[in-house]
């Protein structure tokens, strides 16, 4: 199948090229520029999501279209920016979609339009929606999904959404900010708080994007999410690997928002969405239709862990310090017939 792909130097959208070509299929990556970290194998088409008359031309002769493209970003002054890209773009997506008679669109939404938990042991669902966020990216997320669907309706294209978890491991060439906090607990520069995350292996996601393409119902929502873990445990994992401790900070919500306020307004809203919050979901559905089966944290962490030493985030000095523990060398692809060694 020839699949026009959206965000493809991104994150998510990198390991989904893998993903496609690993498949058999031919990929027709947007760029607005040159793009060194894609294979050859990858049709680039120059274009951008403000453009709306760019994504007709470029997803042409395509059967498909895979939407990841995002402003993924904790500063609150590119509000507009995120809700721009997020929102008008994906609307442009769609009409091109539907211009060029595509089969379907597959989208990338977020674990943080379904919203987190007050209690861990409050797992949501597809059905469940963030209905007050708060940080910029939370809101853009939020109001593009929303606008995906009833868009959807309107230019009638069979839509299936698909809401990672936060991404870990191999291909940020960028550095989300997830990742980027992973390298600074690994530096000793950041700290745990209360609360919890949900990490799942970007490797995974992207299979079941791939697997979207042919065996999701459209109209459907799909959480591909990992397990839910305590700051604290995430903390206790990077030291497990690397012989970094983090600092835990075990201060009441109200204390660290306070905190925030007075001293990092910039990070307040990321604050007050996370802190004392539990990103804890139910994927059954994933499982059932798209063979979702993530692997456990500890793996991906690692995985993340070696690359984010390769690509420099990490201090050569902690890295240094691994010896024993974890090996900054090994294969991040050792379960792939077909890695693209020489392209990563």
């Amino acid at each position: 199948m020839r699949i026009f792909l959206t965000g493809a130097t991104g994150h998510l959208g990198r390991n989904i090229v893998d993903s496609l070509l690993d498949g058999g299929h031919e990929v027709v990556a947007l760029t607005r520029g040159d793009a060194p970290s894609l294979p050859a194998q990858v049709t680039p088409a120059r274009g951008d999501l403000l453009d709306a008359d760019s994504l007709v031309r470029a997803g042409r002769d395509c059967e498909l279209t895979v939407h990841c493209a995002a402003v993924y970003a904790d500063d609150p002054a590119r509000a507009h920016e995120m809700s721009e890209v997020a929102v008008r773009g994906t609307r442009h997506v769609l009409d091109a979609a539907a211009a060029n008679g595509h089969q379907r669109v597959v989208a990338a939404s977020s674990m943080v339009t379904v919203g987190f938990s007050s209690d861990r042991r409050d797992a949501r669902s597809e059905n469940d929606w963030n209905h007050r966020p708060f940080h910029p990216y939370f809101c853009a997320k939020v109001d593009a999904e929303r606008e995906a669907w009833r868009h959807a309706v309107v230019c009638r294209v069979p839509l299936v959404m698909l809401c990672p978890g936060g991404l870990i491991g191999p291909l940020d060439h960028r550095l989300t900010p997830t990742m980027r906090y992973l390298a600074e607990l690994a530096n000793g520069t950041a700290q745990t708080l209360q609360g919890g995350v949900n990490y799942v292996d970007v490797r995974d996601v992207a299979d079941a994007f791939v697997a979207a393409t042919t065996r999701a119902t459209p109209g459907q929502r799909y959480l591909l999410t990992g397990e839910c873990i305590s700051m604290r445990e995430l903390g206790q994992l990077v030291r497990s690997l690397t012989g970094t401790r983090p600092a835990h900070l075990p201060l009441p919500r109200r204390v660290v928002l306070g905190f925030a306020r007075l001293l990092q307004p910039d990070r307040y809203a990321m604050a007050k969405e996370s802190v004392g919050r539990w990103p804890s979901f139910r994927s059954e559905r994933a499982k059932a239709d798209l063979s979702f089966h993530p692997r456990p944290v500890e793996e991906s962490l690692a995985d993340a862990l070696r690359w984010l030493a390769r690509s420099g985030a990490i201090h050569p000095g902690r890295v240094a310090s691994w010896e024993g523990r974890l090996d900054p060398h090994g294969d991040l692809y050792a379960h792939r017939e077909d890695s693209h060694a020489s392209l990563r």
